[in-house]
C-alpha cells in the first residue's frame, strides 16, 4: 500500500526521530532504519543513516552544499515561506509483516527496503518534476528525472503497534535539474501517478520474496497480495480492525487465545521494539 501526505512544517520532520513507543531516538537501530535516498542526495555527499540537523535543513529548504541557497518565496513580512515536502508512506502486507516481524525471516525486510529502493528511482525518473519556464513559448512547463533529496525511515509497528512493516519516503521540496540548478518540487507527478508507484512497489515486493522461496497469492486486481500459507485468522489478529479480538497467533501455526487483547495494546505502548517481537 502506498499512501502520499504533506509535511505540514520542516519541525513536524522531528517525529521521525521522537520516541515512538517502539524505539527511541538515539537508539542505534533507530538511526540505521534511516538512509538518503536519490541523486540529488548524492550530489550533496548525503549517504547513510540521515542526520536529524541536515534533515530538517532540508526540508527548510536550506540545500547543503555551503552555497546558502535557500529555496521559497519571500512573505510579507519578509520570511520565506517554503513547503517541506511529501510523505511516501510504503506499507508491506500484513502477511510480510508477520513473516518478517513475528516469523523472524529478517531477509524479508531487506527485500522490503529493496523494494522501496528501486521504486524510488522510479518515481526520480518519471515523477519527480519542477516547474520550468519554456524558452521557446515563455509558458511554464512541468519538467520530469529531476534529481531528488530523500530520506527513508523504516519502522517495524503501526501506531498500535501492531506488526507493520512500512517505510516513510520522504520527498524534500527541493530538486536538482540537468542544468545544475536547485528549485522546488511540484506535487502533481507524485498524486497523478500514485496509484502506479503503489503497483511498483508491490511488483518488486513480490518478486523479492518469490526470490527468497515464498509464494504469492494475489487478492486484488491492482496487484495486491498476500504471502501463501498465512492464514486469514492470523491476518485479522494482528490488524487494527481487530483490535478487540482476542486472538493471537502463536508462531504463526496456530491459534492460543489471548485474554486481555485491549491491556496487551496499552501495555505495549511502552514497550521497545525489541521486546515487542517476544510480545507479539
Amino acid at each position: 500500500m502506498l499512501s502520499i501526505g504533506a509535511i505540514s512544517s520542516a519541525g513536524q520532520g522531528a517525529r521521525y526521530y521522537e520516541r515512538d513507543g517502539y524505539y527511541d531516538r538515539d537508539d542505534p537501530a533507530h538511526r540505521d532504519a534511516s538512509a538518503w535516498a536519490g541523486r540529488g542526495a548524492a550530489d550533496l555527499g548525503l549517504e547513510g543513516p540521515v542526520d536529524p540537523e541536515t534533515f530538517r535543513a532540508v526540508l527548510e529548504g536550506r540545500v547543503p552544499d555551503g552555497s546558502g541557497t535557500r529555496l521559497g518565496r519571500r512573505g510579507r513580512d519578509g520570511e520565506i515561506l517554503h513547503r517541506p515536502g511529501r510523505d511516501l508512506t510504503f506499507s508491506a502486507p500484513k502477511s510480510v509483516s508477520l513473516a518478517a516481524l513475528v516469523g523472524g525471516d529478517r531477509r524479508i525486510v531487506d527485500a522490503h527496503d529493496r523494494a522501496v529502493r528501486a521504486t524510488l528511482d522510479w518515481v526520480e525518473r518519471n515523477a519527480a518534476e519542477t516547474r520550468m519556464k519554456d524558452p521557446e513559448t515563455g509558458a511554464m512547463a512541468r519538467v520530469r528525472n529531476q534529481r531528488i533529496v530523500a530520506a527513508t525511515f523504516r519502522h517495524d509497528a503501526s501506531r498500535s503497534l501492531d506488526p507493520q512493516l512500512h517505510t516513510h519516503a520522504v520527498l524534500a521540496n527541493m530538486t536538482r535539474g540537468e542544468d545544475g540548478k536547485w528549485r522546488s518540487m511540484g506535487n502533481e507527478g507524485l498524486y497523478d501517478r500514485q496509484k502506479l508507484i503503489g503497483m511498483l512497489y508491490r511488483n518488486e515486493l513480490a518478486a523479492n520474496l518469490s526470490r527468497l522461496g515464498y509464494g504469492i497469492e494475489k487478492t486484488h486486481a491492482d496487484g495486491r497480495f498476500e504471502i501463501a500459507g498465512v492464514s486469514r485468522e492470523a491476518v485479522e489478529a494482528f490488524s487494527i480492525s481487530q483490535e478487540r479480538k482476542c486472538w493471537r497467533p502463536n508462531a504463526m501455526k496456530s491459534l492460543v487465545k489471548f485474554n486481555a487483547c485491549g491491556p496487551f495494546r496499552q501495555r505495549v505502548n511502552t514497550i521497545a521494539t525489541p521486546r515487542l517481537g517476544n510480545e507479539w
